[in-house]
């Protein structure tokens, strides 16, 4: 009797630790409002009226980068991208995409140009 109420102690610990592990990795699911934040230090280089990122966003575009690890290229690119038509005055080309996240050592997966797809 003692090993088959051990096994529910066992089995129901186990329940447990999943079910915390399931709710935290909820609490910690990345949202477009996350990477709203991370490219808001970039509004100013975007529209043309920064010659050089800025640390905060290189820090951004290195936030997004990992975001694109967790949650792959597509959904992190529509998000940005839909973020980036959002900014008034926007100028971003395909080589000054290719600019900042040399200039802040990132690779995203995707251009910050609006004119490309993801």
């Amino acid at each position: 009797m003692e090993g088959v109420t051990s096994n529910k102690v066992v089995a129901m610990s186990v329940a447990v630790i999943l079910l915390l592990d399931f709710a935290c990795s909820m609490a910690a699911a990345t949202t477009c409002a996350d990477v709203g934040v991370q490219i808001q230090p970039c509004v100013g280089l975007l529209q043309g009226n920064v010659a050089s990122p800025p640390p905060q966003c290189c820090d951004g575009l290195a936030a997004i980068q990992t975001y694109e690890a967790q949650l792959g290229i597509n959904p992190t690119c529509n998000c940005t991208k839909g973020l980036l038509f959002q900014i008034p005055g926007l100028s971003v080309n395909v080589q000054f995409s290719v600019d900042v996240q040399n200039n802040c050592s990132v690779s995203l997966g995707f251009s910050l140009d609006t004119n490309s797809g993801c």
